[in-house]
C-alpha cells in the first residue's frame, strides 16, 4: 500500500484500530528503510547484524513504553540523557 494512500486512510478513518494499523505500517516502512540504509553504510558484519537487533528491540521498547505512559512520557523516558562515563558496559561494545 503506497504512503499516500495509508495517509488517506489515516484521516478518513473512524476506527482507531485501523488508523494505529496504518500508522504501524507506516513505521515498520521507514524502520525497514532506515535497517537496509544502516546495514549498506555499516557492512555486512555480525556487530552490524547484533546493533540492528538492537535497534529493533529499542523500537519495540518505545512502542511498549508509548502504551503505557503515552508517547510523550516515553519519549522522555527512552530518551534520558546518562552521561557516557557512567553508562555500564556490554563486553566492551559501548567504551
Amino acid at each position: 500500500m503506497p504512503s499516500s494512500l495509508l495517509l488517506s486512510v489515516l484521516k478518513h478513518s473512524p476506527s482507531e484500530m485501523i488508523k494505529r494499523k496504518v500508522l504501524h505500517t507506516i513505521v515498520s516502512i521507514a524502520q525497514q528503510s532506515l535497517i537496509q540504509q544502516l546495514r549498506k553504510e555499516l557492512g555486512a558484519s555480525e556487530a552490524t547484524e547484533q546493533l540492528l537487533d538492537w535497534l529493533l528491540d529499542a523500537w519495540e521498547t518505545l512502542e511498549i513504553l508509548k502504551d503505557r505512559f503515552g508517547e510523550a512520557r516515553a519519549l522522555e523516558i527512552f530518551t534520558a540523557y546518562a552521561p557516557r562515563q557512567q553508562t555500564r558496559t556490554l563486553e566492551g561494545v559501548m567504551a
